[in-house]
């Protein structure tokens, strides 16, 4: 299984953690390990916040476009 830094930085962050032979071993003292399943949940939660971010990019660049009155690419002929 391929184990998820960032899913695992979030659930647990400052945290000393270990991955190897399919165990996660966290070494900080009061802190439980996640399960296997809300490290996977909580993949598909960072993957989704960053596909609305990129949306909500997407849609600001076209905004501007609109506001310029331009095209894409226009705006790149004009940057380059």
């Amino acid at each position: 299984m391929i184990i998820d830094e960032d899913a695992i930085h979030s659930l647990i962050p400052n945290t000393e953690w270990h991955y190897a032979a399919g165990v996660l071993t966290v070494f900080t003292e009061g802190v439980k390990a996640p399960s296997f399943e809300e490290i996977a949940a909580e993949k598909i939660r960072l993957e989704k916040i960053k596909a609305e971010k990129e949306q909500a990019a997407l849609a600001e660049k076209q905004a501007l476009l609109n506001r310029l009155g331009i095209t894409e690419a226009e705006a790149k002929l004009l940057l380059s």
